[in-house]
């Protein structure tokens, strides 16, 4: 996650797409989805103060910033999903790309969703996994 607003933003965005039971279907799925990594992006919302405030933010701008939603621009936004650039901002929208190479590329152990937002200098990143239906059943099934 690059080009956000700062550091706190990129974190909120990275964090918001890693989280997205939607994402985590599509990259089980081997599918090049940018819109539900779009739909994520612009659900994300700053961390509460207290952690902004760790994170090294001043309480008041923590007080002031936490729990707000996260700044993102769709005629700035680029998406790619395993090195193939997928959307270029909403004036060039969807970009032509091989869909069988991209699900080919996810089937990698390690799918990279790379998002710049055109805004600034912050970055950030966070780790998940994808939704099984193993995972799923599992869960579903899981009693205490």
């Amino acid at each position: 996650m690059t080009g956000a607003l700062d550091d706190a933003e990129a974190r909120a965005i990275a964090r918001a797409v890693i989280s997205s039971s939607l994402v985590k279907a599509a990259a089980h799925g081997k599918d090049p989805n940018w819109g539900r990594i779009a739909g994520a992006a612009g659900n994300a919302r700053l961390a509460d103060p207290p952690v902004l405030a760790a994170a090294g933010i001043s309480p008041e701008q923590a007080f002031l910033r936490g729990g707000t939603p996260a700044s993102l621009d769709p005629d700035r936004l680029r998406i790619a999903i395993a090195g193939h650039l997928v959307f270029d901002g909403t004036a060039s929208g969807p970009q032509a790309f091989d869909r069988a190479a991209a699900r080919t590329a996810m089937d990698a152990a390690e799918i990279v969703i790379r998002l710049d937002l055109g805004l600034g200098s912050g970055a950030g990143e966070a780790f998940g996994c994808d939704l099984t239906e193993a995972y799923v059943r599992e869960n579903s099934e899981y009693t205490t």
